[in-house]
């Protein structure tokens, strides 16, 4: 069974507290969702490492510490057309933006 390496920051805390995304349940959920229904994480290839949220109000963005909780699940089909994947971190820059960053996927014709 394929069990991605999630990378995140300070992620002990929320394994320690069982805050969301990932709690066991969760996990296993998410892992589901790739094994069982066969979905494929478009993005990864493209963003080894990278975060796709940061706790706003701890200032988490500016240190890079953050959690990569945001996906494009695809079915292989559609994964295979993917030319291009990335994780939108100029847009997360602006003032009074979200926790939260746009991944985006370039698909070809």
């Amino acid at each position: 069974m394929w069990r991605p390496k999630i990378p995140t920051c300070g992620i002990s805390t929320f394994r320690e507290n069982d805050l969301t995304h990932v709690s066991a349940p969760e996990r296993e959920a998410f892992y589901a969702l790739l094994n069982d229904e066969g979905l494929v994480d478009a993005v990864r290839p493209y963003t080894q490492g990278e975060y796709t949220y940061w706790d706003y109000q701890a200032g988490r963005f500016s240190k890079n510490e953050g959690m990569r909780i945001d996906f494009q699940l695809c079915s292989p089909a559609l994964a295979a057309r993917v030319e291009n994947a990335w994780i939108d971190r100029e847009e997360r820059e602006g003032d009074g933006a979200s926790d939260h960053t746009p991944v985006v996927i370039e698909l070809a014709d």
